[in-house]
């Protein structure tokens, strides 16, 4: 399903996303594991506050127990992305 955001809602996403601070690419990647998030926006209590679509982890995890999360996780072995960030929203919704 695709959500249209008119102008206004659009904007202040855009706002909103600019007010967190990037941060910096670590010099060294090598050892790390891909993984990819699906960033879902979904109409909030009115059409001018878009709401971000998030999922509460197991309180059984041995990292992260009970914390919010964007759906996501590790990227399968010839998996893109975009592929992965899909397949995590679809399995964890």
């Amino acid at each position: 399903m695709t959500l249209s955001i008119d102008a206004a809602g659009r904007a202040r996403l855009v706002e909103l996303c600019a007010s967190f601070t990037r941060l910096s690419e670590p010099a060294d990647t090598q050892g790390l594991k891909h993984a990819a998030v699906a960033l879902v926006v979904v109409d909030g209590a009115n059409k001018h506050d878009p709401c971000l679509l998030l999922t509460r982890r197991s309180a059984k995890l041995r990292s992260h127990a009970a914390q919010w999360a964007l759906p996501g996780g590790r990227c399968d072995p010839g998996e893109t992305p975009v592929d992965a960030a899909l397949r995590e929203l679809d399995e964890e919704l």
